[in-house]
């Protein structure tokens, strides 16, 4: 079945399309192709044709012509097209012939919930699995030298014990006013190159989360919520959500006005 006549527009036209290349649509938007295979494989009209060798001549060729290429099966990946062929799922041969290509597909989610969580945990540690040595070697440079200098350290200490004045007291907020923005560079950073962030916009929850976080520092040393001072470390963190959540509001109304 994978033998089927590819036209030299073919590809351009399914790759470039916004619409998975398994949906009837697109089928039915190259029927004019099915016909000619089902006649020349066949040796019938498309009505004493089966659908389902249709079906699958038509998957068949897909997968042999875009999936075998770093480029094409990207494309599958970011729009989750994969997980709509039914031949893929349901043959072995096939499982077992492209099984390079579906173990790095069904990797891709997990490589970047593990890019994640390392750049939550340091900036740079992402970049690094990522491959990016330069890069993050560059953000564990900047991470290092304005923790240092802001006494951020010694600030979390004094924090997760309760001595929130102290713990003002001690923040040079001078340099940690630097960090909201280069963290949360680095955690966007390391999921993009990991592959994730395709969506339009999908960049905002992160920037946003750092805007709010910024603005949680600024008024660290007098806001209080609840009648608690929460201080340069805890009041930033209560801002992060409502800074994600801004954020995928602004990301939506921005990819429905453009």
């Amino acid at each position: 079945m994978d033998k089927f006549p590819v036209p030299k527009s073919w590809e351009t036209e399914v790759t470039t399309s916004t619409e998975s290349p398994f949906s009837d649509n697109l089928m039915l938007y190259h029927i004019g192709f099915l016909f000619q295979a089902a006649q020349n494989y066949h040796g019938a009209s498309l009505a004493s044709a089966m659908r389902t060798h249709l079906v699958t001549g038509y998957e068949s060729t897909i997968l042999k012509n875009l999936l075998v290429t770093k480029k094409w099966f990207n494309l599958m990946v970011q729009n989750k097209w994969l997980e709509q062929c039914h031949l893929l799922l349901i043959e072995k041969k096939l499982q077992k012939k492209y099984s390079k290509q579906l173990t790095r597909y069904i990797c891709v989610n997990k490589s970047i919930l593990e890019k994640l969580m390392w750049s939550i945990a340091l900036p740079g540690f992402g970049q690094y699995l990522n491959g990016k040595y330069f890069k993050g070697t560059v953000l564990l440079i900047l991470e290092f030298l304005i923790n240092v200098q802001s006494n951020f350290n010694q600030v979390i200490l004094l924090s997760f014990h309760g001595e929130i004045v102290d713990a003002i007291n001690n923040t040079n907020y001078q340099w940690l006013m630097f960090y909201p923005c280069l963290y949360f560079f680095s955690i966007w950073d390391s999921v993009k190159d990991a592959g994730g962030g395709k969506d339009p916009y999908s960049f905002f929850p992160y920037v946003f989360a750092a805007f709010f976080v910024t603005v949680g520092l600024i008024f660290s040393s007098s806001l209080t919520i609840f009648g608690l001072l929460w201080g340069p470390v805890w009041l930033p963190m209560l801002f992060v959500l409502p800074g994600i959540i801004i954020g995928f509001i602004v990301g939506k109304i921005v990819n429905n006005i453009s």
